[in-house]
């Protein structure tokens, strides 16, 4: 985890624990900005389009809760997504799991444009 300082903030190894407490207090991760007070444009040309998601820690939501962009285009925009994020993943890399290897592992059903899906992710761990 974290060490050294970042922004004046002085980090120190800790645990997985004590780093989500710190995650909770950012600014960020209030409830203000929770999924749940997103307003849905129900005018959207996107409302009911499927959308495919690829990337990393981001896309996952890692800081945040795994609530990302993602989940805020769905709740306001009325799409459906198939997350596909990895944390800590590479666009090409010697890696199993990097965006161009996962992306040909995408089952062959699964089309954007229309809802298929349910959000799918996974959390790589170091």
């Amino acid at each position: 985890f974290p060490v050294g300082k970042v922004d004046e903030i002085n980090l120190y190894p800790m645990s997985f624990e004590e780093f989500l407490e710190i995650l909770k207090k950012h600014p960020g991760n209030t409830d203000a900005y929770d999924i749940s007070r997103a307003v849905p444009d129900t005018s959207s040309p996107l409302k009911g389009k499927n959308i495919i998601w690829l990337g990393s820690s981001v896309t996952f939501g890692a800081a945040s809760f795994e609530q990302s962009f993602i989940e805020c285009i769905d709740a306001i925009e009325g799409t459906t997504s198939v997350k596909e994020a990895v944390s800590g993943t590479t666009l090409v890399d010697d890696e199993p799991d990097n965006y161009i290897e996962r992306m040909l592992k995408l089952p062959k059903d699964i089309r954007a444009g229309t809802p298929q899906r349910k959000i799918r992710m996974r959390r790589r761990i170091p």
